[in-house]
């Protein structure tokens, strides 16, 4: 049976931002390809042994598919580390997206009060603009 995970790792070689370790899992209806794990990865580090570190164990040998970037097929080794691993992960962007609504909503709030074209922040926002009334009487 073949494993619905890949790890792709990203090197300072690829030139594509930030070394790191890529984890996806495919769709089998679709083919398409979803991050599921995220792991930093430092200059000279070994990626199968960081992906061991987090739980995944390797199944082959890299294919590198570019300079600096590879792609090898990994499977679970412990789930437990991986689930905890991606909680941990879900509950940072529930953070961040609660800080940036907030931020979003304040920032309308403000324009509103300062005169601010109702029509044109709904336009900016891509919201209607009886939502930005909503926004400006702090109506959910």
């Amino acid at each position: 049976m073949s494993t619905p995970f890949a790890a792709h790792i990203i090197t300072a070689d690829a030139d594509m931002g930030t070394p790191e370790v890529v984890v996806t899992i495919g769709d089998n209806g679709s083919g398409e390809e979803r991050p599921i794990a995220t792991y930093p990865i430092s200059d000279g580090e070994d990626a199968a042994d960081l992906l061991w570190e987090h739980g995944w164990r390797t199944l082959d040998d890299p294919s590198q598919a570019d300079v600096g970037y590879d792609i090898v097929r990994v499977e679970p080794a412990d789930y437990e580390q991986i689930v905890q691993h991606v909680t941990l992960a879900r509950e940072r962007a529930r953070i961040e997206h609660e800080r940036q609504d907030t931020a979003w909503r304040a920032v309308i709030r403000h324009a509103m009060h300062d005169n601010a074209s109702a029509t044109a922040l709904a336009k900016a926002a891509g919201i209607s603009r009886e939502r930005i009334y909503q926004l400006r009487d702090n109506r959910r």
